[in-house]
């Protein structure tokens, strides 16, 4: 089984907003907003850079458990961002290809 897929509401208020389901534990739904936003502080986000564009993930929601405060929550949301955007590049680049 693939570990992310990707989907978006093109008849919801924020059809701009994709979204990447982690199917694996733990389980969430990654919001990826075109440019710089910033968030409120306990929201756990990364902004990354892709051919000249920025784009910012945001743990949207979290399926089997809340992430919580504390370093090593922290570090578990970092490490899921940085694993969600490795695949979203993969796919923005194999898209750009097709």
């Amino acid at each position: 089984m693939d570990k992310f897929i990707i989907g978006n509401n093109e008849m919801g208020p924020e059809k701009h907003i994709w979204y990447i389901t982690h199917l694996l534990s733990p389980q969430a739904i990654i919001a990826v907003h075109n440019g710089h936003v910033d968030f409120k502080a306990g929201t756990y986000y990364q902004q990354f850079d892709f051919e000249g564009e920025q784009y910012t993930l945001q743990i949207h929601f979290m399926f089997s458990r809340s992430l919580g405060d504390g370093e090593a929550q922290a570090a578990e949301a970092a490490s899921m961002l940085k694993k969600s955007w490795r695949w979203y590049r993969a796919y923005m680049e194999w898209e750009d290809n097709q």
